[in-house]
């Protein structure tokens, strides 16, 4: 059986359905598959052996290079420097601290809890700059994409609540937080916390997210009334080693998930400023 496939707020979901096949095949591990499928095309259909084994080798190569620590760690550096890591206590003081999801997978009909995922850092430095006084509120921000996910289990818990049991867990007071709860992107983030935040009086906002991140969603937000002090975190993956060696030529998964997750960051970047979004 599969999965419905309906947004959470009832709407079409093929445009962003649509979106998301898109750049699942812009990415490298799809152009690959789409190289490797035209070498096939090449030689069974117009029987051109030379034309088949030159797009294998590309797509071989192509993939090998995104799967290398080399490259992966080499692009998203160029994300993550634009905005290098600084204590909390640093950090000016403003009306709320603006919290976006990514962190955290909500509880679905069969889990008793959120699961955190490598980007919970997010939630942990929003609590951490609350604690050091930077600001009083914390907004979180995120919705429900879909009804279910994708395995058909029903999504019954926004990014927002689930980030909210976390917070609390790390000692931030239940009136301290307020939900955003019908953003599903990141521009929808940046839309949605600006209304709430001005039904609160709130015009200076410290926004929490991943550095890989913050370039696009900072851009969102500045598109916005808010006046946006970026707060980034989440390092841990993306900083270029101090010392390579031979190894980082070597492909590996996990190189290979970094790479597509900086590349759709520059996509994403990119289809927002040709949109006006950013």
């Amino acid at each position: 059986m599969q999965p419905e496939r309906t947004r959470a707020d009832g709407g079409n979901a093929i445009p962003l359905l649509l979106d998301k096949i898109l750049t699942s095949f812009a990415l490298p591990l799809g152009i690959a598959l789409c190289l490797c499928m035209l070498s096939l095309v090449a030689l069974a259909l117009l029987h051109r052996r030379r034309l088949a084994a030159g797009l294998l080798i590309f797509a071989l190569a192509w993939l090998w290079i995104w799967s290398t620590p080399f490259a992966a760690r080499g692009i998203a550096s160029l994300l993550t420097r634009q905005h290098p890591p600084q204590l909390a206590e640093a950090l000016p003081e403003a009306d709320a601290i603006v919290l976006l999801g990514g962190g955290i997978q909500p509880a679905s009909a069969d889990l008793l809890y959120p699961d955190m995922n490598n980007a919970a850092d997010r939630v942990w430095h929003a609590a951490r700059l609350h604690q050091a006084g930077k600001a009083p509120l914390i907004i979180a921000s995120a919705g429900i994409v879909w009804k279910a996910d994708a395995w058909g289990r029903p999504n019954r818990q926004t990014g927002a609540e689930a980030m909210r049991m976390l917070l609390m867990a790390l000692g931030v007071p239940d009136e301290a937080i307020l939900k955003e709860e019908a953003s599903r992107s990141t521009y929808e983030n940046a839309q949605k916390t600006a209304q709430l935040a001005a039904s609160q009086g709130i015009e200076r906002v410290l926004l929490v997210t991943s550095a890989w991140h913050m370039p696009r969603s900072l851009a969102a937000f500045e598109r916005t009334p808010l006046q946006v002090i970026p707060a980034a975190c989440d390092y841990a993956q993306w900083r270029w080693p101090p010392n390579p060696s031979i190894l980082m030529l070597l492909p590996n998964a996990g190189a290979l998930s970094l790479s597509s997750a900086a590349l759709r960051e520059y996509m994403g970047l990119l289809i927002y400023r040709l949109r006006g979004w950013a």
